[in-house]
């Protein structure tokens, strides 16, 4: 999903990044639970991560049955 653009400074990306992340963790059925990375990208870079779930980690070191 679109952000921004390079018109906007900083602090109003930010601004749009944090509302976006709200409405997305709102339409989610379990919210911030189900959540488990957000990446940010621009046209000629690679993703940065700027959100990871603990969650996500320990199923990545121990495989799904972690949540059983």
């Amino acid at each position: 999903m679109t952000v921004g653009n390079l018109s906007l400074t900083s602090d109003q990306l930010t601004e749009n990044i944090l509302c976006c992340v709200r409405k997305l963790a709102a339409s989610l059925p379990g919210g911030w639970n189900n959540l488990r990375s957000l990446h940010v990208k621009a046209q000629h870079t690679p993703s940065i991560p700027i959100y990871v779930s603990f969650g996500m980690l320990q199923w990545l070191l121990y495989g799904l049955d972690c949540f059983y």
